[in-house]
């Protein structure tokens, strides 16, 4: 099984990896889907569901700072609107 989808290796990086790290790609790595995988193809499809996670987490957030905004622009509308003279105030 190629799990592979990002085209051909560019670099191989050295990652630090502490024994909780390890223990867990090993059940990972034991898992049906990974079945004949080697460890470097483990880490790597780790890798881009890790990528994965942290661009939804910033998109999400990006999407809530443009909520906000939304939000603090419309209350500055609603009290420009306010405080406006209302269009039949000059009416006699």
């Amino acid at each position: 099984m190629k799990l592979m989808r990002h085209g051909e290796t560019v670099i191989r990086k050295s990652l630090p990896l502490i024994e909780q790290d390890l223990h867990d790609i090993e059940i990972v790595r034991r898992s049906p889907e990974f079945e004949g995988c080697t460890e470097a193809v483990v880490l790597n499809h780790l890798v881009r569901v890790g990528i994965d996670a942290v661009k939804d987490l910033q998109m999400e957030q990006g999407y809530g700072v443009m909520a906000a905004q939304r939000d603090e622009d419309r209350a500055q509308r609603q009290a420009t609107v306010r405080r406006r003279r209302p269009s039949w105030a000059d009416e006699r």
